[in-house]
């Protein structure tokens, strides 16, 4: 940052993102991303996908932290960024992001439309493990709306994906709101 090195500037603060939010480090996170994203050598265009990256971990510190209308202020910029690229498997991304954004503000038909929309993308593009998460926020919605089986079918094909995937954290994730969803329609086998 001292030497104006946003290229260098955002490619560790996109690799670190993750670090503070598993680790809980929330404030230095977001202070720093937002340094990041405040130098102004950071609006170049040549570095637009380091600058969506970045935000992308914004956006899921903010929303970890309660800040949800600022993770979806982050979440609808990289959208518009990744449309600007051509980066399908971005703009996927995105929309699971806000998906999830629109769920947690209790906006369900919102969050059912951009997750119907990422699933569509997805799975032309096969990338799997963003569908998991459009299922995830779909079975989320449906969830929430009393659909409990349409949630249970949603979270049950998120966790084969998310399996296949490799990611643990995931598949415990679909299994916890699978869960919910059996224990909501008293299916408790």
């Amino acid at each position: 940052i001292r030497q104006n090195d946003a290229d260098g500037a955002l490619s560790l603060g996109a690799a670190l993102w993750r670090y503070w939010l598993v680790r809980g480090h929330f404030e230095e996170g977001r202070s720093w991303l937002a340094r990041l994203l405040g130098m102004p050598a950071a609006t170049r265009g040549d570095l637009e996908a380091s600058r969506a990256d970045v935000m992308t971990g914004a956006g899921h510190i903010a929303q970890n932290t309660g800040a949800v209308a600022e993770a979806e202020q982050h979440f609808q910029a990289v959208l518009e960024m990744r449309r600007h690229l051509g980066d399908e498997a971005g703009v996927a991304r995105a929309l699971s992001d806000l998906g999830w954004i629109a769920w947690r503000q209790c906006d369900f038909p919102k969050a059912r439309r951009l997750s119907v929309e990422c699933l569509t993308l997805t799975e032309r593009i096969g990338a799997n493990h963003v569908a998991a998460l459009a299922l995830t926020n779909l079975g989320a919605a449906a969830l929430f709306e009393g659909d409990l089986d349409e949630a249970s079918a949603a979270f049950a094909r998120s966790s084969v994906l998310r399996a296949e995937a490799a990611d643990r954290r995931g598949v415990a994730f679909a299994h916890t709101f699978l869960a919910w969803a059996k224990c909501r329609a008293g299916d408790l086998n």
